[in-house]
């Protein structure tokens, strides 16, 4: 199928292309990104589950464009992020992408990157540790935070690596041999949309990587996860009538209760992973809060946060575990034991990986 005005009109209530900020295209059958020109202000675009195959540079016709979904579709090409400076969210999981694409986002900073399911890359042992390497501007990769500690101990990997009998060679060299004239600028050539600017006047580029900035990635990924969320669960409200009352500071909140109760947290995550692994009656969760005393999480309502969607859930979990990622890093225990705080890791990807699977029937037909 292609993108056609009238498909566009079709998937929105917005009587002008102009206005449009979210729109799905999943499960369409689409072959080819194109006639997007007219949607200049969108922000999210869903076009998971097609047959698309690259992405060209006519999404740069986008300029606001936050949040990209392409996951399960045939993409082997990333050319057109070229001019683009950063984005929020980017979804490449169950495509056929090769490491020699990845240095297409070498220069991109992204605060949410999936790339699972790609199998070329998820073949390698070691694939976390180079996805880690080759893209050095990526915040959280398939759920999980890099903090800075992290990236210290993938270089070292690579040192020690390279003194073995059997090196690990990088998979992307430093920089690019051939880089287009366009894209050698990117402060004069480069996309800059609303957010795109809100971010880098938070994060300047001579920002110093330590602890503090792991702190202030973690909140500002809150927010921007608060921010999606409420727009999926407030669609969601509108197609099967489900109240879509949470916060936009909701898991701002989380993160600031956690602080002083890590504990609850703990059994708030662990509550949270169950519910996207098991499907447990609504009654019997809220039985389980209000005698675990998690009905009230700070501010925020417990109950509102297990009746959001599984993938919103997901991202929840994420949020929560990476703080305690960067606790353990300030030499802190996060109050969970090694094992079990890797056997939540661990069932937290394949979570995501499962969602990513299921995406189409997470959201709704209308943005």
């Amino acid at each position: 199928m292609k993108i056609t005005n009238q498909l566009i009109r079709s998937k929105t209530r917005q009587s002008s292309l102009q206005s449009i900020k979210y729109l799905n295209l999943s499960n369409l059958e689409i072959c080819i990104l194109e006639k997007l020109g007219s949607c200049c202000k969108l922000q999210s675009l869903n076009v998971s589950h097609n047959l698309i195959e690259s992405i060209p540079t006519t999404i740069e016709q986008c300029p606001q464009l936050w949040s990209f979904n392409v996951s399960n579709n045939k993409v082997q090409s990333l050319d057109g992020f070229g001019r683009f400076v950063a984005i929020g969210t980017l979804d490449l999981s169950n495509n056929q992408l090769s490491w020699f694409e990845l240095s297409k986002l070498q220069h991109l900073h992204i605060l949410d990157l999936r790339l699972h399911g790609n199998s070329q890359l998820e073949k390698d042992p070691y694939y976390r540790i180079h996805v880690i390497d080759c893209l050095p501007n990526v915040w959280m990769v398939d759920g999980r935070l890099v903090t800075t500690a992290e990236r210290i101990q993938v270089k070292l990997f690579f040192d020690d690596s390279a003194v073995s009998e059997r090196p690990v060679r990088h998979k992307l060299s430093a920089s690019r041999s051939f880089v287009p004239s366009t894209q050698k600028n990117r402060e004069v050539n480069g996309i800059f949309g609303d957010r795109v600017i809100h971010l880098m006047q938070r994060f300047p580029r001579q920002d110093v990587f330590n602890i503090d900035l792991d702190v202030r990635r973690l909140q500002y990924l809150s927010e921007n996860m608060a921010q999606d969320i409420i727009v999926h669960s407030s669609n969601l409200s509108q197609r099967r009538e489900v109240k879509a009352v949470i916060s936009e500071t909701f898991l701002v909140e989380m993160l600031e209760t956690r602080k002083h109760d890590a504990l609850r947290c703990n059994m708030f995550i662990m509550l949270l992973l169950t519910s996207l692994e098991f499907k447990i009656p609504d009654s019997l969760f809220k039985e389980t809060l209000e005698l675990m005393k998690l009905d009230k999480f700070g501010n925020v309502n417990g109950m509102e946060v297990f009746a959001l969607s599984r993938e919103s859930r997901a991202l929840v979990s994420g949020i929560l575990l990476s703080a305690v990622k960067v606790e353990r890093v300030d030499k802190q225990t996060g109050g969970l034991y090694d094992k079990l705080y890797l056997c939540l890791n661990y069932l937290l990807t394949e979570c995501i990986k499962s969602c990513s699977e299921k995406v189409v029937l997470l959201f709704p037909e209308f943005y």
